[in-house]
């Protein structure tokens, strides 16, 4: 990925629709606040995410990892759930200005891997860097083997992402049917949530699907679209 700030350490692009602008707050506002902060701040800082699927842990990861770039700093982004079981692919992570390491919990309960983690952690904090981390569960609820890593996430100032409700991600569709120029009434929100697995991150998709057949199809948003477009 090119432009300034844009230096990833592995191939794992940032999705660019994860951004703060498409993130409906529901009651994420004082994480959200946080998270705007946090490249204002002097030398070592690090924040735990956590929620359920489809709560948007990895959404705000990213955002953050964008929000960084855009200031021209260095940031690498870690799908750990989506990496090779190798602890080297953190080798040389603490020279960027911020690491997100995504899925932290998929490298529970492996010594090698989870000393890696502390090594790295370590590494950011003696070199004033930033460090987000992002989990399906609380440090409590994880299997970590490491005192010492565990320890070091349950220092960091945590927070859950709060899943939106059926509400707040109708608000969202809305929203980005506008910004496209789509309408999509109502009955057609309820149809489309009432049948979809309502993850945030399934709904984008989604919705990038049905933007692209209405423009094909010069169609409006419609229930019969639905069904022929996501199979609904």
């Amino acid at each position: 990925m090119s432009g300034s700030g844009w230096q990833l350490a592995l191939p794992f692009p940032i999705n660019q629709r994860c951004v703060f602008g498409n993130f409906q707050v529901g009651a994420n506002a004082e994480l959200l606040e946080h998270l705007h902060k946090m490249p204002h701040e002097p030398g070592f800082a690090g924040l735990m995410l956590w929620g359920a699927l489809g709560a948007g842990v990895s959404h705000l990861l990213q955002a953050s990892c964008q929000l960084y770039a855009e200031q021209g700093r260095r940031i690498a982004y870690l799908p750990l759930a989506r990496l090779g079981r190798q602890a080297d692919i953190l080798d040389g992570m603490d020279g960027f200005d911020l690491v997100a390491l995504d899925d932290v919990q998929a490298w529970a309960s492996e010594p090698a891997l989870e000393a890696g983690l502390v090594g790295l952690y370590q590494s950011l904090l003696a070199r004033g860097r930033h460090l987000l981390v992002g989990s399906s569960a609380a440090v409590g609820a994880s299997a970590f083997e490491l005192a010492d890593l565990a320890s070091r996430l349950a220092g960091l100032t945590s927070y859950q992402v709060r899943s939106l409700n059926d509400q707040g991600k109708a608000q969202l569709l809305r929203s980005l049917a506008a910004q496209r120029g789509l309408g999509i009434n109502d009955a057609v929100l309820r149809f489309w949530l009432a049948r979809s697995d309502r993850a945030v991150g399934r709904l984008l998709d989604q919705f990038e699907q049905i933007d692209a057949a209405a423009m094909s199809a010069q169609r409006r948003v419609t229930i019969p679209l639905l069904k022929s477009v996501l199979d609904l």
